[in-house]
């Protein structure tokens, strides 16, 4: 009977063994299978990428025409203000017959001056300044207006120091008034005559 059992259980064991344990332990450790996510949810790593590039450049290309842009207003602005210096000398060197005039004092030659220049009138700002002395008269127009005679000072040369002050340009926004210096010296025929200004504001 001891051999039978013996025999019995020889049989047995192969076959749970290799056959029906076996069989439930590979059956209980294969992998449950995953859904596969649609492709449509699915955003490649190259569609980021063209994005980025896209943006990228869309940047870089506004950069582009801003800096074109400004490059152009300040070759107009310089255009203009090449043109605006060129007409001033040749306004400023091609005087009209001057009036015959004589000042007994910087004073009057200074006041007679302002009022030719407050009235644009250039033949009489001839008959009183050089060529230099009007350029910078004739480009003072751009930061000032109504031009008024103040005083003049001597220097210990001989020569003067006369102030004048002035208005600015309601298109300037600024308040207050500017203040302009020139040197007057003695001439022969007008007798005080300016040669140019040392400061203006």
């Amino acid at each position: 009977m001891n051999a039978k059992l013996i025999a019995a259980a020889l049989l047995v064991v192969p076959v749970t063994a290799c056959g029906g344990a076996a069989a439930v332990q590979q059956r209980s450790t294969a992998a449950t299978p995953v859904a596969a996510k649609p492709a449509a949810d699915v955003v490649p790593v190259s569609v980021f990428n063209d994005r980025a590039v896209f943006a990228t450049r869309a940047v870089l290309q506004e950069q582009a025409r801003a800096r074109a842009e400004q490059h152009e207003q300040q070759v107009e602005r310089r255009e203009r203000m090449y043109a605006r210096v060129h007409l001033l000398q040749k306004e400023s060197r091609s005087c009209p017959v001057s009036p015959a005039v004589h000042f007994d004092t910087p004073d009057q030659a200074m006041t007679y001056l302002a009022d030719a220049w407050n009235r644009h009138d250039l033949a009489e700002m001839c008959a009183v300044t050089t060529p230099a002395a009007r350029y910078n008269l004739l480009a003072m127009r751009y930061e000032a207006q109504n031009l008024r005679f103040d005083h003049c000072d001597a220097d210990g040369t001989g020569a003067y120091l006369c102030r004048f002050v002035h208005d600015y340009p309601a298109r300037l926004h600024r308040h207050g008034h500017g203040e302009m210096q020139l040197v007057v010296a003695p001439a022969t025929r007008q007798g005080w005559y300016t040669s140019g200004g040392v400061a203006c504001g």
